[in-house]
């Protein structure tokens, strides 16, 4: 999906998941907003958290330091836009690393109770390039594959 910035006339990149749960949607939720349970899926494969602060409302930051198995590291930050247990979720999501400062993106996160647990959609907004679009893809899949795990145990 994209859509067009008026002030700048630069193309946007959405991007869409959603994803099913064998976990009610409080519990799904509850991933989101609690730093201990972020810092068990929030990287993808490879990438092991370092460091992780949350503090869940609306207006609040979070931040979490992540390094790969070679030894780059990433931050991730952002702001806490909305929060409405269990069934939505607002924030703001900016990448940084030595070489890379990614633009402030928008991630929406609905929750839905379904007869197998939940059904999760996630939707993120505000790339500028298909292909860190599309890496991120790569990496939120990873993401919530270890989220499947750690809410199937």
């Amino acid at each position: 999906m994209t859509h067009k910035d008026k002030t700048t006339a630069a193309v946007m990149l959405d991007l869409t998941i959603t994803r099913r749960f064998q976990a009610p949607p409080s519990l799904v939720f509850a991933q989101w907003v609690t730093a201990e349970a972020i810092r068990d899926w929030f990287a993808p494969d490879t990438y092991a958290t370092t460091d992780c602060t949350v503090d869940a409302r609306p207006g609040g930051a979070w931040r979490l330091r992540y390094r790969s198995d070679k030894g780059h590291e990433f931050v991730e930050n952002g702001v806490f836009r909305e929060i409405a247990p269990p069934e939505r979720l607002v924030l703001t999501l900016t990448q940084a690393h030595s070489a890379f400062a990614g633009p402030e993106t928008v991630i929406t996160v609905t929750f839905r109770a379904v007869d197998s647990g939940t059904e999760m959609t996630f939707h993120q907004s505000g790339f500028r390039e298909q292909a860190h679009r599309d890496g991120n893809a790569e990496g939120w899949q990873e993401c919530f594959d270890k989220l499947a795990r750690l809410l199937a145990a």
